[in-house]
């Protein structure tokens, strides 16, 4: 058949037998392939000259929840959340542990009248499950975080 009648070139399914290493590459080439990690078959690509093997896919299945988590290339933990009357301070646990302490954290707060501020403690350093704020003042509020860190 030829290449360039209506339809021809397009695949519905893609089928890559697991690599059991980085497959080489040449200059002006990248390589998209699979291979385990973590025990589960992943996507990776691979830069050209045999460069940088970067991970596409993880092995956990990303969660839309209120309090939830997604993955993005490179093995890079993106997690999110909310805690309804946070109070003067607290604690929040991520829904999964990094692999490491977070590279970023950050911190919101909505309240329904006046002024309140909430911040990370300073105190304590944030670990690979769990992270301490301190807020201005008690009170009917909610409280938003999302931190961003290593997957494995």
């Amino acid at each position: 058949m030829a290449f360039n009648l209506s339809g021809e070139g397009k695949h519905k399914f893609l089928q890559m037998p697991e690599q059991g290493s980085a497959p080489s590459t040449a200059a002006n080439e990248g390589g998209l392939y699979t291979k385990q990690a973590n025990s589960v078959t992943c996507l990776f690509w691979r830069q050209e000259s045999s460069g940088t093997e970067v991970q596409m896919t993880t092995s956990q299945t990303p969660s839309k929840a209120t309090s939830g988590y997604s993955f993005l290339p490179g093995d890079i933990l993106i997690q999110w959340g909310q805690k309804a009357t946070p109070g003067s301070s607290g604690s929040v646990s991520y829904p999964v542990a990094f692999a490491s302490a977070p590279y970023s954290l950050s911190v919101s707060i909505q309240r329904d009248s006046g002024n309140q501020s909430v911040t990370i403690d300073s105190s304590t350093i944030p670990t690979t499950t769990t992270f301490n704020y301190l807020s201005s003042s008690a009170g009917s509020s909610i409280l938003y975080w999302m931190a961003i860190g290593p997957a494995s």
